[in-house]
């Protein structure tokens, strides 16, 4: 599909199709405490579904994709595309015009982190994706493809660091 500009010179519309909206927090902070051995924090995340058009049907099936990106293997688990839901699952569908809030568990390892200080933090990014069914494994065809990905950096403090 092609959009172009009309008789006016102006592109005035933009192509239909899938169009999913990730938004993720903001950098995360775990410590593990004094005499532990990891930390763990649930990460809450909204995926909109903003498509428009005569074509766009009343709901869009999608999937939460969450990988380790620069964190340790055993960091990730327990993926949920819609919280509001039982039992985890890691797809869900998203009502056109409307959100799902999904979320998934980071757990901070003492074994996996380097650290030289109590004040100063091990950093590592988990890649975050919302990938439309009918587009997988590509995140969708829509005009801002960026939209559906996003990083959410990690710090991690040792509190068993001097």
């Amino acid at each position: 599909m092609v959009v172009d500009s009309g008789a006016d010179g102006i592109a005035a519309t933009r192509a239909e199709g899938p169009d999913l909206v990730l938004r993720v927090p903001r950098p995360l902070r775990l410590t593990i405490g004094r005499g532990k051995e990891t930390a763990t924090k649930k990460v809450k995340v909204v995926t909109s579904n903003v498509e428009f058009g005569a074509t766009a049907p009343a709901g869009r099936v999608y999937r939460l994709s969450v990988t380790k990106g620069s964190c340790p293997s055993a960091t990730l688990n327990q993926v949920d595309a819609d919280a509001s839901t039982t039992p985890l699952d890691a797809t869900a569908v998203i009502l056109n015009g409307k959100s799902v809030k999904g979320s998934f568990v980071v757990t901070a390892h003492l074994e996996d982190i380097t650290t030289v200080a109590s004040n100063i933090p091990f950093r590592c990014a988990i890649n975050v994706d919302a990938i439309a069914s009918d587009t997988d494994p590509d995140v969708d065809d829509a005009s801002n493809a960026e939209n559906n990905s996003a990083p959410v950096e990690i710090n991690v403090t040792d509190a068993n660091d001097k």
